[in-house]
C-alpha cells in the first residue's frame, strides 16, 4: 500500500536531524512527559519526588540501564501524541502498557541513541524497533527507499517479524532470506519498493554482493537476536554488512544474553550507546529466567527417555478439549522425525520442524502449529530461538541442549505474555556437566528440585551398547548424531534454493 502523506503532514512527524538524530517536534512525540506525573496523583510533586519513582519503577521491573544521559522510561503509550495512522492501529492493537524493555528502550531510541536491549524471549524487544521503524518511514517522506534495514538470524524470524510490521498496515516490508531464487527476490524488491527490509545475514550479504539491492539509502538498522547469530556463524557477514552500512545511522542490537562476543560486536559498530538490560539475575552476564514457568526435571536414563516421554505426554497433554500446545525439543533432525512416527502411533497430532524440511513444508508447520490445527512441535535447537507462538502451554525437553543458556531460550516458548506454563525436562547421567548450573538456575527461579537430580552421578546410567537396527531402538550413532547437529544451524539460514539443495542431496 502506497504511503500518501501531504508536505504539511510530514512537517508536523517526527523528522531526521542532518546528524541522523531523532528530532521531537512539540505537536509529537511528547518527551516531557516520560517522568511518571500519572503515577502520583499528587499534583505538587517535585522533581526529585518523580525521580524517585523512576528508580522505583526500574527497581521493580529490574532495569538495569548503563550509559549517560539515560532517559527516563515511559509508562503507557500515552505518553506519545503519535502520528494519527499510527495512533489508530496502536488503539485498535490495544497497546496500552509497554513491557519493561519497551518502557526504558522507546525513548532511548526516539531520542536518537543507539541501543543495546538485553532481555529474555516474548518480552516484547521486537516491537522496540518496529515502532521506531515505522516512525522513521513516516518522517522520511516518499524520497529512496529502504529507509529501515532488520536483521534476524532464520527466515522465520523474518517472518515473525514481517507479521508485526504487517499489523500496521501503512508501510511495505519485504523478506530476504535463503531457499528462494535470487531472481524472485530481485523481482520483489523492484516491484514492491519497500519501506522496510527485513533480512538473514546470509542472504543479505549476498544479494550486496550481487549488486540487487544497495544500503546508501539505510539510517536505521535493527539486529535482532545478535547472540543466536553469532552462535549460528553469521559473524564475518554480519560484520561485512555493517561495514558497508552508510556511517551516519542509528543501531539497535537486541538479544538475549550478552555474551562477550555480542559485546565486542556492540562496541565495534554502535557509537554511544545505551545499554539496557531487563533482568532479576545479579548480573548482566546472568540468563534472564522467566517466574511464569513452571520447571519440572525428571531424571531417567537413556535407555528410558522414549518410555517417559510417552507416560508424560499422557498425563499433561490431553485435555476434554483437545491437545495442549506443546513444543518438544530435540538436539538432532532425525530424532525430531523418529519421536513424530512414535508419537503418532499413539494418536498424537505432532509434527517435525528442523532445517532438513522444504521452506513451504516449514511455513505450513508453524503456521498451523499457530493455529493449534498441529497442537504437537518437534523442533530442533535453532528452531528454540525467536519464534514467538501463542498458548503454548507446554515445553518438553526430550534432549537436554549443550548450553544453558539454549536451556532459557527453549523454556521460553511458554510462559510467555505473562500466562503460565510448564517446562519438562529429560535428564540424564550423560548430562551430568549441566546438573549444578540447571540446580543453580532452579533454585533461582524458585522451582522445587527433585532429590533424584541432587543424587545423580555419572555412574547413575552406565554406558549401553549401540543397538544393532536404529531404526527399531530411535537411536543413531553418536557420529551421526555430531554430525546432524553441527549442520543444522548451518542449513537454517543457508542461501541455497530449494532446487540447489535437492541436487547437492542427490
Amino acid at each position: 500500500m502506497s504511503v500518501c502523506l501531504t508536505k504539511s503532514l510530514i512537517k508536523s512527524w517526527l523528522s531526521i536531524t542532518s546528524a541522523n538524530k531523532l528530532s521531537i517536534r512539540s505537536t509529537n512525540v511528547c518527551l516531557n512527559t516520560h517522568r511518571f506525573v500519572s503515577l502520583r496523583p499528587n499534583s505538587e510533586s517535585t522533581a526529585e519526588d518523580q525521580i524517585i519513582d523512576v528508580q522505583k519503577y526500574r527497581e521493580e521491573h529490574g532495569i538495569q540501564c548503563f550509559g549517560d544521559s539515560i532517559p527516563d522510561p515511559i509508562h503507557s503509550f500515552d505518553c506519545y501524541k503519535w502520528p494519527q495512522m499510527l495512533d489508530k492501529r496502536i488503539q485498535s492493537l490495544d497497546l496500552r502498557t509497554p513491557t519493561p524493555i519497551q518502557s526504558q528502550s522507546l525513548p532511548i531510541i526516539f531520542s536518537g541513541r543507539d541501543l543495546v536491549a538485553i532481555a529474555n524471549s516474548g518480552s516484547g524487544k521486537t516491537l522496540c524497533f518496529v515502532l521506531p521503524a515505522l516512525m522513521r518511514t513516516l518522517s522520511a517522506g516518499l524520497d529512496h527507499w529502504p529507509k529501515c534495514l532488520v536483521l534476524t538470524p532464520t527466515r522465520e524470524l523474518t517472518h515473525q517479524v514481517e507479521r508485526v510490521v504487517k499489523q500496521f498496515r501503512f508501510v511495505r516490508s519485504v523478506c530476504l532470506y535463503g531457499g528462494v531464487s535470487y531472481e524472485v527476490q530481485e523481482m520483489l524488491l523492484k516491484r514492491a519498493n519497500p519501506h522496510i527490509v527485513i533480512a538473514t545475514p546470509a542472504r543479505m550479504h549476498s544479494i550486496l554482493e550481487k549488486g540487487i539491492a544497495k544500503l546508501e539509502f539505510i539510517d536505521f538498522i535493527a539486529v535482532d537476536e545478535a547472540d543466536l547469530m553469532l552462535q549460528m556463524g553469521m559473524g564475518s557477514h554480519f560484520n561485512d554488512i555493517m561495514t558497508a552500512l552508510p556511517q551516519k545511522r542509528q543501531t539497535l542490537m537486541l538479544s538475549a544474553t550478552w555474551p562477550p562476543e555480542v559485546q565486542h560486536l556492540a562496541d565495534r559498530f554502535l557509537k554511544n550507546y545505551i545499554h539496557v538490560s531487563v533482568s532479576k539475575t545479579r548480573s548482566l552476564e546472568s540468563l534472564t529466567l522467566n517466574k511464569n514457568i513452571q520447571q519440572l526435571v525428571k531424571v531417567c536414563k537413556e535407555s528410558e527417555k522414549d518410555e517417559k516421554l510417552m507416560e508424560y505426554m499422557n498425563e499433561f497433554i490431553p485435555t476434554i478439549s483437545g491437545f495442549l500446545k506443546t513444543i518438544i525439543f530435540v538436539r538432532h533432525k532425525r530424532t525430531a522425525d523418529r519421536l513424530v512416527r512414535v508419537l503418532k502411533r499413539d494418536s498424537f497430532p505432532a509434527r517435525a520442524l528442523h532445517s532438513d524440511k522444504e521452506q513451504n513444508e516449514r511455513d505450513f508447520v508453524i503456521r498451523e502449529f499457530r493455529k493449534g490445527s498441529i497442537p504437537i512441535l518437534v523442533a530442533t535447537e535453532v528452531a528454540s530461538r525467536g519464534l514467538d507462538f501463542k498458548d503454548v502451554r507446554l515445553v518438553l525437553n526430550y534432549d537436554f541442549p549443550s548450553k544453558m543458556e539454549d536451556y532459557i531460550h527453549r523454556i521460553g516458548r511458554t510462559g510467555r505474555h505473562k500466562d503460565k506454563g510448564t517446562a519438562l525436562t529429560l535428564f540424564t547421567a550423560k548430562n551430568i556437566c549441566h546438573k549444578e548450573s540447571l540446580i543453580q538456575l532452579l533454585t533461582e527461579s524458585g522451582q522445587q528440585i527433585d532429590q533424584n537430580l541432587r543424587d545423580l552421578s555419572e555412574e547413575s546410567d552406565p554406558p549401553e551398547a549401540t543397538p544393532s537396527s536404529t531404526e527399531d531402538s530411535g537411536y543413531e550413532s553418536s557420529g551421526e548424531y555430531d554430525s546432524d547437529s553441527d549442520n543444522e544451524s548451518k542449513d537454517w539460514a543457508s542461501d541455497k534454493s530449494d532446487d540447489e539443495k535437492s541436487k547437492n542431496k542427490s
